[in-house]
């Protein structure tokens, strides 16, 4: 059973830093009282903080069907040249969006190849790992505000070792493989740089100070990430009001 945690705590959230005010309670615990909703005999897990909202899903919760699309995202699939696995999981990223946040409309792409929202109003991020997919979605207050989530299969740990082996990377504290990877990947979403930038060797990942988290340096201003834990994946979550 899944259940979604809410917060009611967004005036003592104010009061304390940036991260906490976006995250609040769902890792810190740190004020107010928390709502318990049962959202049924799934395997979603969605969490829901002051507007930010986030979700890893499995592929029983999510209809891949094109007729799901809006005409806009419709057009761009079609102009496309993807496989059928491609255009399964691009299908499957926006029926998690549209599942997390109805509200959100067409969600495109930017050159990159990032979702691109119609709506300017709104940040979003998605991640894939085989055929789970997690999203986060979050009302922008100004051009600065941005989002970035990874999802990372436990079962790549080993696989991790060996691919941060090769990279010229300072890690500082206790983090494993997938967690300094996760990290890695939302700074590098949270500010549209390119992969190369991992071969720079400017690059350094710190585990914070509550074993929860990951701060990365080097991709310009630090990038703050939190992890979630789940069964078999590691989500890493950041979040730029």
């Amino acid at each position: 059973m899944t259940r979604i945690y809410v917060s009611r705590s967004a005036g003592r959230q104010r009061a304390v830093q940036r991260w906490r005010s976006a995250f609040g309670e769902l890792w810190l615990s740190r004020a107010g009282r928390q709502d318990v909703v049962e959202r049924g005999e799934t395997q979603a897990a969605q969490h829901q903080v002051a507007g930010f909202r986030f979700a890893l899903l499995d592929p029983a919760q999510l209809v891949l069907d094109e007729r799901g699309l809006a005409d806009d995202e419709r057009a761009l699939l079609a102009s496309r040249q993807l496989s059928p696995s491609q255009r399964e999981r691009w299908i499957r990223g926006r029926a998690a969006l549209r599942w997390l946040a109805p509200e959100l409309g067409s969600v495109l792409e930017h050159r990159d190849g990032a979702p691109r929202p119609v709506n300017p109003a709104w940040a979003v991020s998605l991640s894939h790992a085989g055929e789970h997919v997690a999203v986060v979605v979050m009302p922008r207050r100004d051009e600065g505000t941005a989002v970035a989530i990874d999802l990372v299969p436990m079962s790549a740990s080993a696989m991790l070792v060996q691919v941060l082996a090769g990279l010229r990377l300072a890690v500082h504290g206790e983090l494993s493989p997938p967690r300094v990877w996760a990290a890695l990947e939302c700074a590098l979403k949270l500010r549209r740089s390119p992969v190369d930038v991992l071969l720079s060797g400017q690059l350094r990942v710190s585990a914070n100070d509550n074993g929860d988290g990951a701060v990365v340096h080097g991709v310009g201003r630090p990038a703050e990430v939190r992890f979630l834990d789940r069964a078999r994946h590691l989500l890493g979550v950041a979040c730029e009001p």
